[in-house]
């Protein structure tokens, strides 16, 4: 059976969404029907899938008494950063293929503060981070040529000042946002990371591997960046990290070869 989306606004008491809190409010309900169901906003309740409610003033909890079965407070986005590094020459020797390492990075209001310590991190580690993973992913492939150019990749956030380190390992550290660079890349081995505090400023390294053979140490490499104004105390920057190649001229050879050369002096 086909589906459909419509949106309504019936759903919401009218405090949710006439803008009296500080801000403009915006809230939609989102579902899903079948073509031979009636529609409309009469028949919009049992069809709700989830509720997007876009304001950032809106308590959670009163989003949650109005029986919505799935809320969704989405991250948000001060900046983008998309930083291109693209080497020619290593140790004064050049190369026929240059390689270019690419940070997508995207600096977000710590949705953890200002609660106080939270226990349960999930509610919005659930209605964000594919979005959020989604969204980078697409610019990251986007600007490094295509999902097919990528080598080695690896992924990093700094939370600012005012947060948890675990702010900052939430955002990442979940299949939801890290499966779809994955997918995208058709990739094997894990996403390599740091995640750390830090003021604005601070160098953020991204640690790579290859994405299919985490042996491979000719693709162990690092993109270092920072943005000068970024994070801010109640902020998280949240980076992908993607490579075209790896190191210019690798010669030290790979965790396949350590291991047949130890067997060897082992069995002398």
């Amino acid at each position: 059976m086909s589906r459909e989306k419509q949106s309504c606004s019936k759903r919401l008491p009218s405090h949710l969404t006439s803008g009296r809190r500080q801000g403009r409010h915006r809230a939609v309900c989102t579902y899903a029907f079948a073509p031979d169901q009636p529609t409309g906003n009469d028949r919009c309740e049992p069809q709700i899938k989830h509720l997007h409610a876009q304001s950032y003033g809106i308590p959670s909890d009163e989003i949650q008494q109005h029986s919505i079965r799935e809320s969704f407070m989405s991250f948000e986005i001060r900046k983008i950063v998309n930083y291109t590094e693209e080497t020619f020459i290593e140790g004064g020797k050049a190369t026929d293929k240059p390689v270019t390492m690419i940070g997508l990075a995207v600096v977000i209001k710590n949705p953890w503060l200002g609660r106080g310590f939270v226990e349960d991190l999930k509610p919005e580690i659930r209605a964000n981070c594919s979005d959020l993973g989604e969204l980078m992913v697409k610019r990251l492939t986007d600007a490094i040529g295509g999902a097919d150019k990528i080598e080695a990749y690896g992924k990093a956030a700094v939370v600012g000042a005012d947060g948890e380190i675990e702010h900052a390992s939430a955002v990442i550290h979940t299949l939801r946002f890290g499966n779809h660079y994955r997918e995208a890349v058709k990739a094997k081995s894990y996403l390599s990371f740091t995640n750390k505090r830090g003021g604005p400023g601070t160098s953020i390294q991204i640690p790579m591997m290859h994405k299919d053979d985490e042996g491979l140490r000719s693709h162990y490499i690092t993109l270092e960046m920072h943005i000068e104004d970024s994070p801010r105390a109640d902020e998280i920057i949240v980076v992908l990290g993607a490579a075209n190649g790896g190191r210019l001229h690798p010669r030290i050879g790979n965790r396949y070869i350590d291991l047949e050369e130890l067997a060897a002096e082992k069995a002398q």
